[in-house]
C-alpha cells in the first residue's frame, strides 16, 4: 500500500510531465529535488527525484486541488525562471546574431556585455529604433558607442591602452541616465558623453541584437558592417538577459549561427589543423586565378578511401581536382608513362632528349621529372594523346593531353643603338637590343648571326675564362646577361664623329625571321686648348696618331730590361721621350715607392658542376706586387691545404705546385670527385723573390638542375604608410630553387626605388644598414623569410612607388622582378567643392561637395569636424532642424543628412573650414576653406526716401523731379 508521501510525489511528477512541451522550450532549467522514503515513511532508503532539466516551479505556482478534470489548477504568480546553463558562453562566427523583439523606451538604461576576440572590429551590441539607436562595437581595437536619441548621433570611444582584441576576457558597461552616457571598460576605464537635448528617451521599435544585425536595413547602419566573431559569456539589457537561451521562439526570439560554449576554433593558429565531419562539408577559398601555373599544398590525415581535397572550376568546362583514391605509392622512378595513342598522329609525336628524332610511345617519370620529353609539331594545330601510367604492376586510369599549337609571334622590343667614344668599348644588353615572343617565360632560342659586320670596330663576346673575345653570333640570353659589347678598334685620325653599324640575321626557334640594323655613333673623344697668333686662347678639338717610322715595338721595354732604381723621397715624376729618329713624343711618368709586397688581387672563387672540373685562371685568383719580377715562372703557387671533395691538376696530372705562367696559360684545373658534399676548399701559398701570402679558394659546387633558374614563387605588392617602413617578408616576396638553401638565393637591386630606399637589420650587430644616401642593394631570401628586409616609404605625397630586383642561385638568375609599392596617404586626402545658393536658402553637403578620394579610406565612417563655422548661416541635421552643429559623419553625408542654412542676410559670399579626423586609424586630414557663393533675391519691400512739396509758379509748367531736392 503506497504511503501518502509517494502518491503526492506521483501527483506532482504527473504535472511536471504535463508541463514537459512548454518546458522544451527554455533549456537548462532546473526542476528541484524531492526526497522521499518508502514504505511506511521509516524506510531506510532514500529516493531522490532531480535535478531535472526543465521548468523550475515557485511554489505557490500550482496547488493540489486540481480543475475537477484531474489537472493541476494554475495559480498567480511568475510562470518561470530561466537559469544560466553550466556553460554560458556562446560563440558567434562573423555571420551570426541573437536578436531578442520587442519595443520599449526609456531614458536609464544599463548595458552589460563580457566578451573575448582576436578580431579588431565587430558589432557587439544594438537597440535598434526608428530613428533612435544605441549601437556598441569594437573599431580599431577600441570600444565606440553610437548613440542617437533624436538630436543626432554622438560617439564615445574607451580610453587608447591595451587592444581588446587580445583574446582575454573584457567586460564593458554603458550608462545612460537622461543626458549622461558613461562608457566603463574592464571596470577601471571611464569615458563620458554629454547628449544634447530636448530628448533623452531611447525609443527601441526593432528590437536588440547581439554580434549582428541580422540583415536589419536602417540609414544608420553601413550596409558592410562587420560582425562578431568571438565568445561572449553575458549580455544583460537592463534586465533582458540575452544569452539565458540559445533556443529561438518564434515571433520573440531569432538565434542564427550562434553556439554553446566558447568554440576552439578561435585560439586555432596557422599550424592548427582543420576538421571536416562529413563528406558534406567543405571550406569555399577565394577564387583561383593564374594563368600559366599555380601551386596548392596541403598535409592531409585521413582514414577515408577517396574523397576531394581540391576542385576550382572554370569557364568552358574547365577544372583543376585534387582527390584522394585508394592512394599504396609505387617509387617514382619505377613508373612508366605509356602513349596509347595519339588522336592526330599528323600534328607531332613525342621524343626523348637522349633520341632526338624518333617517336617514343614510353618515357620514365626520371625522363618526365628531368625535362627530358618533348612534343615535336608537325604543322597541324589540335591533336590530343592518351596516357596511361603503371608501376608494373599496376596502371591508373587514362588521361588525355590536349595540345593546341599556336603561331609563334615576335617584336623588335629595343633596338636603340649604342653610342661610344673613339677607343673605348660600350656593352650591348638586352635594354638597347631585345626580341620578344608570345612564348611562355620566354623560353624560346633566339639567336643573331652576323650579316654584315661593323667597319670601325668589332662585336665580342665575354667567355667564362672572363676574357672578351671577337664573335660575329650571339643569343637573346647573352645580352640580357650583358656580356657582348662593341669595342672601337679604329685608330685613324678621327675629327668628327663616325657612324657605324651592324647587320645581323634573327632566329627564332631555329628559324629564320628577320634581318635588323644595329647603328652605333662613334665620338671623337679628344679636346684641348690651340694657341694663336692672336692674344688669348680658342677650344678645340684634335686627333693624335702615332706611327712608328721604322715599325719597331721598344723591345727593351718589352723584354723587360729597363730598371727603374728608387732613391731618395717616396714619389715623383720624370719626363720621358719617345723617338723614333725622326719623330718623338713625352710623357710624364709618375712614380710611387712603396715598401716590398706580394698581396692577392682578387679571389672570386670556382662555380664547377658536380662530378666536373673547371679551369683556375687569373680572373680566379691573381697576386699583384711591385717586386722586379721580370718572369712569371718567378712567381710560385703551393698548396698548402688540399681540397677534401676533389683534386688540383696541372694540365693531366695532379699538382702541389705551379707557376704563375701555367695559371694565365690555363694549365690549372679543380676536379670534382662527384661526392654529395657541394662545398669544398683549398689554401694556396704565393712565393715570389722572399714573400709570401697565403689566401683560402672556396669552391662552389652545383647540380645539373642548378642551371635551371630560381622561380619567383610570391611577388606581392607592398603596402606601406606614408614617410614609414614596411617589412618584405616570404608573403610577399619568395624565389626558390629545388635545390638551394633560401640563403643561397641572393637579390640584388636592378632598379633602386624612387621614393624611398631599402634597408637591412645586421642581426650580428642588432641595428639597421642601409640609408637614403647609400642603400642596401643585396640581400637573401633567407633575410626576407627572417623579416629583416625592410622599404622605408621617404618621399611626402607620392601614392606610388617600384623597383626591380634580379635574383640567382649562384648559377643562373631571374630577371626583371617588380615588387610595386601602394602608399597610404600620413593625411586624409579630403577634397571639397565650393558652391552657390540662393539668399536665406539651404544647400545638402553631399558626397561631390565634401570627399575622400582615396581608396584605402573608402568605408571608414570618419568624422568631419567644422573649425570655422559659417560668419552668415549655420550647418544642421535635416532630422534636427534649426540645431546648430560642429561635427557630423561620412554616412550622414552620404545620405545627405547634413545641410547648410543661409541667415537671409543680404551677403554675397560666405565659408566655413572644415577637417576629416578619424580616431581610430588616428589620421585626420588638412583643413579645407569651403566658399559659398550666395545669390541675391529681391525680397524686400520698396521704401520712399524722398517725399517733398512740388513747387511752380502761375501760368508757368516746367518743373524738374530730383530726388531730394526742389523744383522752382
Amino acid at each position: 500500500m503506497e504511503s501518502p508521501v509517494t502518491r503526492n510525489i506521483q501527483k506532482k511528477l504527473c504535472r511536471w510531465s504535463l508541463l514537459l512541451w512548454w518546458c522544451s522550450l527554455v533549456p537548462e532549467v532546473t526542476l528541484g529535488d524531492y526526497r522521499a522514503t518508502r514504505g511506511g515513511g521509516e524506510a531506510s532508503q532514500e529516493e531522490q527525484l532531480g535535478p531535472c532539466v526543465g521548468c523550475s516551479l515557485d511554489a505557490g505556482l500550482w496547488d493540489d486541488v486540481g480543475d475537477g478534470a484531474g489537472r493541476p489548477r494554475p495559480v498567480p504568480g511568475p510562470l518561470i525562471h530561466l537559469h544560466s546553463p553550466v556553460e554560458s558562453d556562446a560563440s558567434f562566427y562573423g555571420d551570426g546574431f541573437i536578436q531578442l523583439k520587442g519595443a520599449e523606451s526609456s531614458e536609464r538604461n544599463v548595458l552589460r556585455i563580457r566578451f573575448r576576440t582576436s578580431s579588431a572590429d565587430g558589432l557587439l551590441f544594438l537597440a535598434a529604433g526608428r530613428s533612435d539607436y544605441l549601437l556598441v562595437e569594437l573599431h580599431a581595437e577600441r570600444l565606440q558607442v553610437k548613440l542617437d536619441l533624436g538630436s543626432g548621433e554622438r560617439l564615445l570611444n574607451s580610453e587608447r591602452g591595451t587592444p581588446l582584441n587580445d583574446m582575454a576576457w573584457h567586460s564593458v558597461e554603458v550608462h545612460h541616465e537622461q543626458a549622461n552616457v558613461t562608457l566603463t571598460v574592464d571596470k577601471n576605464s571611464h569615458t563620458f558623453l554629454k547628449m544634447p537635448g530636448p530628448h533623452y528617451d531611447l525609443d527601441i521599435d526593432d528590437g536588440l541584437f547581439v554580434g549582428g544585425s541580422g540583415g536589419l536595413d536602417k540609414l544608420y547602419l553601413p550596409s558592410d558592417q562587420t560582425g562578431f566573431r568571438g565568445c561572449v559569456d553575458e549580455v544583460i539589457f537592463n534586465e533582458h538577459d540575452m544569452l539565458s537561451s540559445l533556443r529561438p521562439y518564434t515571433g520573440f526570439k531569432s538565434v542564427h549561427e550562434v553556439s554553446l560554449g566558447c568554440s576552439p576554433q578561435f585560439f586555432a593558429t596557422e599550424e592548427d589543423p582543420v576538421s571536416f565531419f562529413s563528406s558534406k562539408a567543405y571550406i569555399s577559398l577565394l577564387p583561383w586565378s593564374t594563368e600559366q601555373e599555380g601551386l596548392f599544398e596541403c598535409v592531409v590525415h585521413t582514414s577515408t578511401t577517396e574523397g576531394i581535397v581540391l576542385y576550382n572550376s572554370a569557364r568552358g568546362g574547365d577544372f583543376v581536382a585534387m582527390e584522394i583514391q585508394q592512394d599504396v605509392d609505387s617509387n617514382s622512378t619505377n613508373l612508366i608513362f605509356s602513349v596509347l595513342g595519339n588522336l592526330n598522329a599528323d600534328a607531332g609525336y613525342l621524343e626523348v632528349e637522349t633520341n632526338p628524332g624518333s617517336a617514343v610511345t614510353t618515357f620514365s617519370y626520371t625522363d618526365l621529372s628531368e625535362l627530358k620529353v618533348y612534343y615535336v609539331h608537325k604543322g597541324v594545330r589540335n591533336s590530343r594523346i592518351v596516357f596511361r601510367v603503371s608501376d608494373g604492376e599496376r596502371a591508373s586510369n587514362t588521361v588525355v593531353l590536349r595540345v593546341m599549337a599556336i603561331a609563334l609571334e615576335y617584336t623588335i622590343a629595343n633596338n636603340t643603338g649604342l653610342e661610344i667614344t673613339q677607343g673605348e668599348h660600350g656593352v650591348i644588353g638586352s635594354k638597347q637590343l631585345a626580341v620578344q615572343t608570345n612564348a611562355v617565360k620566354q623560353v624560346v632560342d633566339i639567336r643573331y648571326d652576323t650579316v654584315e659586320p661593323p667597319q670601325y670596330g668589332e662585336l665580342q663576346r665575354l667567355h667564362s675564362s672572363g676574357e672578351w673575345r671577337s664573335t660575329d653570333s650571339f643569343s637573346q640570353r647573352l645580352l640580357e646577361k650583358e656580356r657582348l659589347r662593341y669595342s672601337s678598334t679604329f685608330r685613324e685620325i678621327q675629327t668628327t664623329a663616325a657612324t657605324d653599324y651592324f647587320k645581323c640575321k634573327v632566329t627564332i626557334a631555329g628559324r629564320a625571321t628577320t634581318e635588323l640594323l644595329f647603328p652605333i655613333r662613334v665620338n671623337s673623344g679628344f679636346k684641348s686648348s690651340i694657341a694663336e697668333d692672336e692674344v688669348g686662347s680658342k677650344g678645340g678639338t684634335f686627333n693624335i696618331s702615332i706611327q712608328l717610322v721604322n715599325d719597331q715595338k721598344p723591345r727593351d721595354l718589352v723584354e723587360k730590361r729597363v730598371l727603374f732604381v728608387h732613391k731618395g723621397v717616396s714619389t715623383g715624376r720624370f719626363v720621358l721621350f719617345v723617338s723614333d729618329g725622326k719623330h718623338f713624343v713625352s710623357s710624364l711618368l709618375d712614380i710611387s715607392a712603396h715598401d716590398p709586397f706580394l698581396r692577392v688581387a682578387n679571389n672570386t672563387g670556382l662555380l664547377v658542376q658536380k662530378g666536373h672540373s673547371v679551369t683556375l685562371s687569373t680572373s680566379n685568383f691573381s697576386v699583384i706586387s711591385n717586386l722586379d719580377i721580370r718572369d712569371d715562372s718567378e712567381v710560385v703557387f703551393s698548396l698548402q691545404q688540399a681540397p677534401k671533395y676533389g683534386s688540383l691538376y696541372q694540365k693531366e696530372t695532379k699538382g702541389v705546385s705551379f707557376t704563375l705562367y701555367d695559371l694565365k696559360k690555363g694549365f690549372v684545373s679543380y676536379r670534382h670527385n662527384d661526392s654529395k658534399h657541394l662545398a669544398d676548399s683549398f689554401n694556396l701559398t704565393v712565393q715570389s723573390k722572399g714573400l709570401t701570402v697565403t689566401a683560402r679558394v672556396n669552391v662552389k659546387v652545383y647540380l645539373e638542375s642548378h642551371q635551371r633558374p630560381p622561380i619567383v614563387q610570391i611577388n606581392n605588392m607592398l603596402l606601406v604608410e606614408e614617410g614609414k617602413p614596411v617589412k618584405i617578408d616570404e608573403a610577399k616576396l619568395e624565389v626558390t630553387h629545388e635545390d638551394n638553401l633560401p640563403v643561397e638565393i641572393v637579390f640584388t637591386v636592378r632598379e633602386t626605388p624612387i621614393y624611398g630606399f631599402l634597408r637591412l637589420f645586421e642581426e650580428s650587430t642588432e641595428r639597421f644598414v642601409g640609408t637614403r644616401q647609400s642603400p642596401v642593394v643585396t640581400f637573401s631570401q633567407e633575410d626576407v623569410n627572417a623579416g629583416n628586409v625592410q622599404y622605408v616609404q621617404a618621399e611626402p605625397d607620392q601614392l606610388k612607388d617600384a623597383f626591380v630586383l634580379d635574383a640567382t642561385n649562384g648559377v643562373t638568375e631571374v630577371t626583371g622582378i617588380r615588387m610595386s609599392v601602394d602608399v597610404v596617404p600620413r593625411l586624409l586626402p579630403l577634397q571639397v567643392s565650393n558652391f552657390s545658393l540662393n539668399e536665406g536658402g539651404s544647400k545638402a553637403l553631399t558626397q561631390e561637395v565634401l570627399r575622400v578620394t582615396n581608396r584605402h579610406f573608402s568605408g571608414i565612417n570618419f568624422l568631419y569636424d567644422v573649425t570655422e563655422p559659417p560668419l552668415h548661416g549655420h550647418i544642421e541635421h535635416s532630422r534636427s532642424p534649426g540645431v546648430h552643429i560642429t561635427s557630423f559623419t561620412r554616412r550622414q553625408v552620404e545620405h545627405e543628412f547634413i545641410y547648410y542654412i543661409h541667415d537671409g542676410s543680404e551677403t554675397l559670399d560666405d565659408r566655413f573650414m572644415v577637417m576629416a579626423n578619424d580616431s581610430g586609424l588616428r589620421k585626420q586630414s588638412l583643413p579645407r576653406t569651403l566658399h559659398i557663393q550666395v545669390l541675391a533675391v529681391n525680397d524686400e519691400p520698396p521704401i520712399i526716401t524722398a517725399n517733398r512739396v512740388l513747387r511752380g509758379a502761375a501760368g508757368f509748367c516746367e518743373a524738374r523731379l530730383a530726388g531730394g531736392s526742389e523744383a522752382g
